[in-house]
C-alpha cells in the first residue's frame, strides 16, 4: 500500500480533467534522442548509500500507530533500505531533468515519505501541462509504452537498461515530517468536520487498521459500505450522504470544487488542487 492516501492527489481527481487531446511540445523527447548506455556503476550507487547520514528520528514501536512508517522500520518487511532509495534518487534525477528540460516544474518527494512531485498553486491549464509532461499525451488513458509515457516512460526505460541513471547523493530522510498515515487523518478530519457541519456523521476509521475494516467477502451480493458510513443508513440518507461527501461537480475546465462536497473541500482546504 505505497500510494493508499485517498483523495489527496496533486489535482482534484482524473475526472476532473478533461479528456481533450493534447500534444507535447515540438522538442524531442528524451527517447528520441540518443541513449546513453546502461550504467555498470551499481558499487558507487551502494557506496552512495552506505555513506548517506541515517535519519535521527526513533521509530514508533506500535505497528497500528498514526506516527508509525513501515518504510522506514527496518523491522517491517515493507522497510525501503539504503540501497532502495540510493536506486530511487538515481531514476528520479533523470525524471527531473527531463521534466526541467520541458519547462516545467518537479518536486523531489520520496514515496516512502509522502508527498507529489507536482509543484503545487499551479492553474487548470497548468496541471494538464505538467501531466502531459510527466505521463504523456494519453495520461487520461495511458497505454504503457515508455515512449508514450512522457518523463516517467523514463524510469521502464531505466529498468530496461537503455537509459543510464547515474548515482547521485543521497541526503537522509528529513526529521519531524508527518507520516502518511498522519498527513490522512488530518485530511479526513476536514472531510468529517465539514460532514458534521452539513449535519451528516461521518465516521472515524484508519484505513491501515484492521478493527476498523469489513473483512471481505468475494461470495457477497451486498455493496462494500464505505468505512465512514454509518450501517443503519435508509436509501434515502444514503444517498444524502453519499452526496453530501462527493456533490456533483463539473468536469475539466468546468470543475468547481465548491460543488464537489466535502471531500472537493477538503482536497481544497488542504492545498491539493488546482484551484489556488
Amino acid at each position: 500500500m505505497k500510494r493508499r492516501i485517498i483523495g489527496i492527489a496533486a489535482v482534484a481527481s482524473v475526472a476532473a480533467l478533461t479528456a481533450a487531446a493534447f500534444a507535447l511540445s515540438a522538442q524531442a523527447a528524451p527517447w528520441q534522442q540518443a541513449a546513453a548506455p546502461a550504467s555498470t556503476e551499481a558499487p558507487a550507487v551502494l557506496e552512495a548509500a552506505t555513506n548517506a547520514v541515517p535519519a535521527e528520528e526513533p521509530v514508533a514501536l506500535d505497528p497500528m500507530s498514526a506516527d508509525y512508517n513501515p518504510y522506514t522500520d527496518p523491522a517491517s518487511p515493507d522497510y525501503v533500505t539504503p540501497v532502495a532509495k540510493a536506486a530511487w534518487y538515481a531514476k528520479d534525477a533523470v525524471v527531473r531533468k527531463c521534466m526541467t528540460d520541458l519547462g516545467l516544474g518537479y518536486e523531489t518527494a520520496p514515496w516512502w515519505l509522502g508527498g507529489s512531485a507536482q509543484p503545487r498553486g499551479l492553474d487548470h491549464n497548468q496541471s494538464i501541462d505538467w501531466l502531459i509532461g510527466y505521463s504523456g499525451a494519453n495520461f487520461m488513458q495511458p497505454t504503457g509504452v515508455p515512449e508514450e509515457s512522457g518523463c516517467s516512460g523514463l524510469l521502464a526505460l531505466i529498468d530496461a537498461g537503455t537509459v543510464a541513471a547515474p548515482p547521485v547523493p543521497v541526503p537522509a530522510d528529513p526529521v519531524g515530517l508527518p507520516t502518511e498515515r498522519q498527513t490522512w487523518l488530518a485530511f479526513d478530519q476536514l472531510v468529517r468536520d465539514c460532514m458534521t457541519e452539513r449535519g451528516v456523521e461521518y465516521l472515524y476509521w484508519e484505513w491501515w487498521n484492521p478493527e476498523y475494516q469489513t473483512p471481505f467477502d468475494p461470495l457477497s451480493l451486498e455493496p462494500m459500505i464505505p468505512a465512514a458510513r454509518p450501517l443503519d443508513l435508509n436509501d434515502e440518507q444514503i444517498a444524502a450522504w453519499e452526496f453530501a461527501l462527493n456533490g456533483d461537480a463539473g468536469a475539466g475546465a468546468e470543475y468547481r470544487w465548491e460543488d464537489a462536497g466535502c471531500h472537493g473541500y477538503a482536497v481544497h482546504a488542504s492545498g491539493n488542487d488546482n484551484m489556488h
